[in-house]
């Protein structure tokens, strides 16, 4: 169970529409969502448990370079999933990749959670349509408003999935090398 009160109630809509989105597309997430419940300060939501752990577990623990690269393909192919979808995560760290063994086939799985930044590339009406990450935007001091960084929503699709794949790239980096932070 998830919730969260006034300030984090648009976050949480944006997951829950993101879930029942992601439910359509990949089959790994039509039972994960349960049911959500809102009033006037609060929201939630309820995720079906799943036994397993996410993969800040591995920042401790040192990794060959071969654990890396093997680990590197797999997330790299989930990542890629989403984007051949034309969806792009906006939120990739070692705590939204979660790892389990599905009871179905025995295989150990990934799924990325916490999904209240996903942007889908179909569903974006206008370019204002991406106010989910704030750090994207800049103000003005002659305009209050936030204004965007892209003109067209295939710029925006572009520039986020390549914000994956760096966020991605940065957290292999520091399993290989933890040194380097």
């Amino acid at each position: 169970i998830k919730v969260v009160g006034k300030t984090k109630k648009e976050h949480m809509k944006n997951e829950i529409k993101s879930l029942h989105e992601l439910a359509d597309i990949f089959p790994m997430y039509h039972n994960y969502f349960v049911d959500s419940a809102e009033d006037k300060d609060h929201c939630a939501i309820l995720l079906r448990y799943i036994e397993g752990e996410d993969l800040k577990c591995l920042l401790d623990k040192k990794c060959t370079k071969n654990m890396v690269m093997c680990l590197y393909r797999m997330l790299f192919t989930k990542l890629q999933m989403f984007h051949d979808q034309r969806i792009t995560h906006g939120d990739v760290k070692p705590q939204n990749f979660y790892s389990y063994i599905d009871p179905k086939d025995g295989m150990v799985k990934l799924k990325l959670i916490d999904t209240e930044t996903c942007t889908f590339h179909k569903t974006l009406q206008k370019i204002d349509d991406i106010k989910r990450l704030r750090s994207l935007y800049y103000y003005l001091p002659d305009n209050p408003r936030s204004s965007t960084f892209f003109k067209n929503k295939d710029e925006a699709f572009v520039f986020f999935r390549y914000l994956d794949h760096y966020s991605l790239a940065c957290f292999m980096l520091y399993l290989l090398k933890p040194d380097v932070y």
